[in-house]
């Protein structure tokens, strides 16, 4: 282990227990003055996975020991795709040396390639971290072909992978982002695992099937505009993943903002009746298709008011309370002036014009 898949990490944990030992506790590893935290991340992130690899290859030693690239002198790289190609020679039957697990290990080789493009800015001893404002998914660029073949990740059957290919996670975003960049992941990951395939026909070579997608309440904590854009952006995600494919969604919302993009046909409401019970309708009479998301929200199902609720009830009583006054408009007690007076005051505030024009119109008759 030591020649073969030594680590910075475990060379610099192996210094701090033997300074521990001689109580030098102040006295700090020294990493060789050729590496950088991007040189060490990514080479402890290969031998990693090497490490893996090996040991997942302990069940087949006893009866082919020899073809281990075991105390062989070789990159860690080399050593990755001989792991593999041992593994997948007693694994797979259809492939031998070039399965599932090999094609996995060229996805970490590609990737060990891809991040050696990274800036040095981004990488710690520990971990490669990146601002999503620094994300560049362009065509082409490092991060989409990173992404890409994350995304390509595919289980095997043997238990070699199983959750992830590499894992990560996102930190320092709000609840509404990490949901969007979710669901979205989601699609991208059953687009490329989702496939039907015929004995002896490879994974390549075989068609998504026909597909019932169901989405319930995507776009929760999505910012509004997130859920406005949310039907283009599927509809561009399906399109390019399923591009032979019957495709139906089923989405559950209560979320105004995607009606705009769907036809009154396409749209089912669920409410209650009068006694409670649950209430299945359509109104094929309203045109929701391009129409005003301000006047989809307008509409009863969505909101009982357009306004705040805080705001509705100040007003209904401040305008009960005017046109109480108009009735006797010419007997206004000193308190009542007052009361016309902060109105006046305060009407620049009210933000829908028709209801600011309201009042405007019963201060002029009390003044």
């Amino acid at each position: 282990m030591k020649s073969d898949y030594w680590t910075y990490h475990s060379r610099a944990e192996e210094q701090r227990m033997n300074n521990l030992g001689k109580k030098q506790h102040d006295r700090h590893y020294q990493h060789p003055k050729s590496s950088t935290p991007k040189s060490r991340f990514i080479h402890d992130l290969m031998v990693d996975f090497a490490i893996y690899l090996r040991k997942h290859a302990d069940s087949f030693i006893e009866e082919y020991p020899a073809v281990l690239p075991d105390g062989q002198k070789m990159s860690v790289l080399k050593r990755i795709d001989a792991l593999c190609q041992y593994l997948d020679y007693h694994l797979d039957e259809w492939h031998g040396a070039h399965g599932m697990i090999w094609q996995e290990g060229s996805d970490m080789t590609d990737i060990f390639h891809i991040l050696a493009k990274m800036d040095n800015k981004y990488f710690s001893d520990d971990e490669f971290s990146i601002p999503i404002i620094d994300i560049d998914l362009s065509e082409g660029s490092p991060m989409s072909e990173l992404f890409e073949r994350m995304d390509q990740y595919r289980a095997d059957e043997d238990g070699v992978f199983t959750e992830q290919l590499l894992p990560y996670h996102w930190t320092c975003i709000s609840s509404g982002e990490y949901q969007y960049a979710k669901i979205w992941g989601i699609l991208e990951a059953y687009a490329v695992k989702i496939k039907v395939t015929s004995q002896g026909e490879s994974f390549e070579n075989a068609k998504s099937p026909n597909i019932i997608l169901l989405l319930d309440e995507p776009e929760s904590y999505m910012h509004p505009e997130m859920c406005r854009c949310f039907i283009h952006k599927m509809n561009e995600i399906l399109s390019r993943r399923f591009k032979d494919t019957d495709f139906q969604v089923i989405l559950s919302t209560h979320s105004p903002f995607m009606l705009s993009d769907v036809l009154s046909e396409q749209v089912i409401r669920i409410d209650y009746d009068e006694v409670g019970k649950c209430h299945i309708s359509q109104h094929t009479d309203k045109p929701y298709f391009a129409a005003n998301i301000h006047s989809i929200m307008a509409d009863g199902f969505f909101l009982n008011y357009t306004i705040g609720e805080q705001a509705r009830l100040f007003l209904t009583d401040k305008l009960g309370l005017l046109r109480a006054m108009a009735d006797h408009r010419d007997k206004l007690t000193q308190e009542e002036l007052e009361e016309v007076q902060a109105m006046h005051n305060f009407i620049g505030n009210i933000g829908d014009d028709l209801i600011r024009m309201s009042f405007e119109n019963l201060l002029q008759q009390l003044t």
